[in-house]
């Protein structure tokens, strides 16, 4: 990739990394219903790229808070011919990484948007926090699975009561009828 940058037009390299600074500045001054109706309006006409960046943003604009500046920007020529801008910017909250593939049209030499992506930077001690709290839930998750299965295990007692209560009353019900007469036997003389 170092090779491949290297041989990127600087002049192309600096015209991607201006076209994703005022895109990113333009997503994120967006508020969650208007990238809401956005987003909507952009898959409905086949932009999934630009679609994917207000996906992306509307998961990650409470954690970050407002857009304040961008603190660098660096644009390099990635696999399949894809220009992949990395842009670090400073929000409010936290420093995000916002990254933006465009694949070039051949005939119009237009850039298109394939994916844009919000990463905001957390702390050692929020991502302990998140991995904590999956921890919880998965080992909640399976210790509730495992009362119900004991308590289906446990009423198979009460099912076999049940049962065994329904075959006495049939048979109880049916021996009467079903019951032969007596035989009467001569007693030895």
């Amino acid at each position: 990739n170092a090779a491949e940058a290297e041989t990127m037009d600087p002049q192309t390299a600096s015209y991607i990394s201006q076209i994703s600074e005022n895109l990113l500045q333009t997503i994120a001054e967006m508020d969650e219903a208007t990238a809401e109706e956005s987003e909507t309006g952009l898959l409905k006409q086949g932009e999934d790229g630009l679609a994917s960046g207000l996906t992306s943003w509307i998961g990650v604009m409470k954690d970050t808070g407002a857009f304040v500046s961008v603190l660098s920007s660096d644009t390099e020529l990635g696999e399949d011919d894809q220009y992949v801008c990395v842009i670090q910017a400073q929000f409010e909250k936290r420093n995000v990484e916002f990254k933006a593939f465009y694949t070039m049209d051949p005939q119009s030499q237009n850039l298109n948007p394939v994916s844009l992506t919000f990463s905001p930077e957390y702390t050692v001690g929020e991502n302990m926090a998140k991995a904590g709290m999956n921890t919880l839930l998965g080992m909640g998750t399976v210790f509730l699975v495992l009362i119900f299965i004991s308590l289906i295990i446990s009423s198979f007692k009460k099912v076999n009561e049940i049962e065994a209560n329904v075959k006495a009353k049939k048979a109880g019900a049916e021996a009467p009828a079903a019951a032969p007469a007596p035989v009467q036997t001569a007693a030895p003389a």
